[in-house]
């Protein structure tokens, strides 16, 4: 899951780098597509952090791997305000 989700940000990322020219002239449908991987990329944050904590619980991950994969779920809900803040969540447009 952790490979998915950092898989789908940047996939987010990359995409909107090619779109952003196209939006000087209107909101296409590959625009409303981007948009709903932050969506579907936040709810699958928030499973993500539940299973961190049972890695925490759980004594068959080693300590890195345990700090590995909460790095990944927190840098995954810090994803969330950043595209909050510059209006990226959601169909703001």
């Amino acid at each position: 899951m952790a490979i998915a989700v950092c898989s789908l940000n940047l996939l987010f990322i990359i995409g909107m780098l090619f779109v952003i020219g196209e939006l000087i002239y209107e909101a296409t449908k590959k625009l409303f597509l981007l948009l709903c991987i932050p969506i579907f990329t936040f709810v699958l944050g928030v499973a993500l952090s539940v299973f961190a904590i049972s890695a925490w619980m759980n004594p068959k991950w080693s300590f890195i791997e345990q700090i590995s994969y909460s790095i990944i779920a927190i840098a995954s809900l810090g994803f969330i305000p950043f595209l909050n803040y510059w209006n990226l969540l959601g169909f703001r447009y």
